[in-house]
């Protein structure tokens, strides 16, 4: 089995029960869960913050736009489009 050195910081657990709270989308939830999935087998630790707003614009960001509201995206891409890895560096 593969540990995960993934943590998320009290502020972003906040932000994803405050999300989960407000958006009842079936779609956008799933997809949040997908993304969570492959951040937890990202072999080097990557603040949930960073992975989740790459993630999502990396894999669709009109659907994706009110997580993005909630994790906006900082400018920089460690993940190709429709991809879930994480390259350390910029895309």
């Amino acid at each position: 089995m593969n540990e995960t050195s993934q943590q998320m910081t009290y502020e972003e657990r906040e932000k994803l029960k405050e999300f989960g709270h407000h958006h009842e989308d079936p779609r956008l939830l799933g997809r949040v869960v997908v993304m969570i999935a492959h951040w937890m087998r990202q072999e080097q630790r990557v603040p949930f913050s960073d992975y989740a707003s790459d993630w999502m614009v990396a894999n669709g960001p009109l659907e994706n736009a009110p997580f993005l509201r909630m994790f906006p995206h900082s400018g920089t891409r460690h993940i190709q489009d429709r991809c879930s890895d994480w390259n350390g560096a910029k895309l």
